[in-house]
């Protein structure tokens, strides 16, 4: 059988529902303990009609407009009598016995303290040893101590029955009071919270805007400058073929020419080292409303590109790698020598380390100066990039991904993301917009971005110490040896593997503006860069440069590298792409 369901109202319904309630409710008055009401009335909520007829037949009362609406309608043949006469007879139904129910109850048995009638008397009490008759038994209880308080106990009865009546009426009361003062309430937090939202809204607007104009600003200064030296060099073109006999003119024009050409090439150096794509996001964490009101953050999202290919930009697939400095990651704190099996840039250029040895992740400026630090529960890994101002590291033995936000300088904040199934070591890690990649002693994984069951991908032949991602196509790169596994974003399913007998033991990977994978080979001691399709590979950097190099990270034309010889392991080596 179907199982029947009360229609879901709305709040309006509700509330107004609520509404008559409570008027109704509050607008009756109590009535005299002995006033009959209306039964019908009654059930509809008028709850202080008193009644005037009573209809024997079904036992029900009415009154004058209810007996002519409801009770003729439905006993056209039966005559209710008048309250008053009702009320004024004795009950002699009281004294029938509801077994035999011609049969007055004229008896009284003792054994079972119970008034009978003389057909009971010998059906089933027959066996009993006190059966008294009605007159006796009211003639010994008037003379007993009971009857004689009999009246004054029923009198009690009813003055205790009728204080618990105001009492709880005076209940019903305050809480009629007490739920109208919620819903007032509730109304005037509902009035507060949409104008907390409706200011939230406007602040969010506000900053999408400011952040729009300030990022078409600097498009728009540099398109202008581009637009005025086009303007220049095009009068310089024009007017140097249209002459021929001035000299003296025609000089100038060559040293204003030479000098365009120059302000062109550094032009476009320039715009190479901050070529960006930024791209704005309203974003909203369902998590992070459950104990406050927010309606999200405007986020601004720069990844590093490349620019249109000109006569005067070399891409970073035929540029070289020119030693740049090295700075020191070893802090008076660290009781042993440093590991730096991670390494990142965030979007601005600061640089963070993490250190294995020191179980700490370490934060720098893009120049190596030193900012903050924080200690971590496990021994690390690799490193990746999440946003702007966070990144993720990998623990090992843990299985535990350890996010952390730099967004404040001297007060990073982590939270952990725990993986429920992987039961090998983690090593590599890397963030793919929407879920991480985790490598392990033989497998790689693909877990969710909050956490929770992780599915493989691939099964290895050694460890993935390393992977990284492209975060213009999705594309994940994982180091595995002498091979680079490629997983594209569309497909995990088709994962590439590409040989490069140049590299062993392969460890830091990361992916530069124009999709080229940068290796480092711990066993062979070198850095390879790759093409994004595996083409074309070169070797940058030779144990000559740097030994046994472990993590890699590219940021615009530079690159961090760290090392794990004896001599190098305490410092971050810079490179330029030259």
């Amino acid at each position: 059988m179907a199982e029947s369901r009360t229609p879901i109202k709305s709040p309006t319904d509700r509330r107004q529902q609520e509404d008559k309630f409570v008027l109704t409710e509050t607008s009756n008055t109590p009535l005299h303990p002995k006033t009959i009401v209306c039964k019908p009335c009654e059930r509809k909520g008028k709850k202080n009609v008193p009644a005037q007829f009573w209809c024997k037949t079904i036992d029900n009362f009415f009154c004058s407009e209810c007996k002519v609406d409801i009770h003729d309608m439905l006993h056209p043949e039966c005559e209710p009598e008048c309250i008053e006469k009702y009320s004024s007879k004795p009950d002699t139904s009281l004294s029938k016995c509801r077994t035999h129910r011609h049969k007055t109850m004229e008896f009284f048995c003792e054994d079972h303290m119970e008034p009978i009638c003389d057909k009971c008397s010998v059906t089933k009490h027959k066996s009993c040893k006190v059966v008294t008759s009605s007159e006796e038994f009211v003639s010994e209880f008037k003379n007993s101590p009971d009857g004689k308080e009999f009246h004054l106990e029923l009198q009690n009865c009813m003055d205790t029955l009728e204080a618990l009546s105001k009492d709880t009426d005076s209940q019903i009361q305050t809480m009629s009071c007490d739920k109208e003062t919620a819903l007032q309430n509730l109304m005037k937090l509902q009035t507060e919270i949409e104008e907390c939202v409706y200011a939230l809204q406007e602040e969010l607007k506000d900053k999408l805007e400011t952040s729009y104009s300030d990022e078409r600003e600097k498009r728009q200064a540099s398109r202008q400058k581009c637009e005025q030296m086009k303007l220049d060099i095009k009068y310089t073109l024009k007017t140097s073929e249209e002459l021929k006999d001035d000299n003296a003119t025609m000089m100038c024009l060559i040293y204003k020419g030479q000098n365009e050409v120059k302000a062109c090439k550094d032009l476009v150096q320039e715009m190479e080292k901050t070529c960006l794509t930024t791209r704005l996001s309203h974003e909203f964490d369902a998590f992070s409303c459950l104990n406050s009101i927010t309606m999200g953050k405007i986020v601004i999202r720069q990844h590093q590109r490349q620019l249109p290919s000109t006569m005067y930009s070399v891409v970073l697939s035929k540029r070289r790698l020119e030693d740049l400095r090295k700075f020191n990651i070893k802090h008076p704190s660290d009781n042993n020598q440093c590991c730096a099996f991670g390494i990142v840039f965030l979007s601005d250029g600061r640089i963070v380390v993490g250190d294995n040895a020191n179980k700490n992740v370490k934060l720098y400026t893009k120049d190596g100066d030193y900012l903050s630090r924080m200690t971590l529960t496990d021994e690390s890994s690799d490193i990746c990039l999440i946003d702007d101002c966070s990144v993720a590291v990998m623990l090992v033995t843990t299985r535990t991904i350890c996010v952390i936000n730099f967004e404040s300088h001297s007060k990073p904040v982590s939270t952990n993301i725990e993986i429920s199934n992987i039961t090998e070591n983690c090593f590599g890690l890397t963030f793919n917009n929407t879920f991480f990649v985790v490598g392990t002693d033989k497998s790689i994984y693909i877990v969710p971005s909050m956490g929770g069951e992780a599915k493989r991908l691939r099964h290895n032949e050694s460890k993935c110490l390393h992977l990284c991602s492209d975060r213009q196509n999705g594309m994940v790169f994982a180091g595995i040896d002498n091979k680079v596994a490629m997983i594209p974003s569309e497909d995990k399913t088709s994962i590439k593997a590409v040989d490069i007998s140049e590299v062993e033991g392969a460890a830091g990977i990361d992916v530069d503006r124009a999709g080229n994978v940068y290796v480092c080979g711990g066993r062979s001691q070198n850095v390879v860069q790759m093409s994004k399709d595996g083409t074309n590979i070169r070797t940058l950097l030779t144990s000559d440069a740097i030994k046994r190099p472990r993590a890699i990270a590219v940021w615009r034309n530079i690159v961090a590298i760290t090392s794990e010889s004896l001599g190098q392991r305490n410092f971050v080596h810079m490179f330029q792409l030259v």
